[in-house]
């Protein structure tokens, strides 16, 4: 998914589609990411002997960077938009060197406080087709 143009609430309708938003983490990236959050390593998230010690088969990536993951999706689709909240659910680990998609679906919208309200729902599906995080964003989005 490539970065969109800016998007005005009078163009946005419930059941609008958002994404998809693909990626594959790394370990270079997940690494990365630690780093940047302040994660000691070694950790599940970046060792595989720490992981299985820990009970998990494999290194999987961190919540934050899913949630990252989810946020990017929202912005890309409209740059120009605030988001307010972003609740998820972590249902699945995700793995490194998975390709999953980001996907969303707007549910709402509203004018309340003179905020242009969108709500949308949004997901992490995995190759499976499970869908590992699911959450909610609130976006505002400017009029014309």
């Amino acid at each position: 998914m490539k970065q969109g143009k800016p998007i005005f609430y009078d163009e946005v309708d419930v059941g609008d589609e958002i994404g998809p938003l693909t990626k594959r983490p790394t370990l270079k990236q997940v690494k990365a990411f630690c780093r940047a959050y302040g994660v000691e390593e070694p950790s599940r998230f970046t060792d595989q002997e720490t992981a299985r010690k820990e009970g998990v088969p494999h290194m999987i990536i961190p919540g934050i960077m899913s949630m990252a993951y989810l946020s990017q999706l929202v912005t890309d689709w409209a740059p120009n938009i605030t988001l307010k909240k972003l609740d998820v659910i972590f249902r699945a680990p995700i793995k490194h060197e998975e390709t999953i998609q980001c996907m969303g679906l707007v549910t709402d919208k509203e004018v309340r406080d003179g905020d242009n309200r969108v709500d949308c729902d949004l997901y992490i599906e995995n190759p499976a087709g499970q869908r590992a995080v699911t959450g909610k964003a609130l976006v505002v989005i400017p009029s014309r």
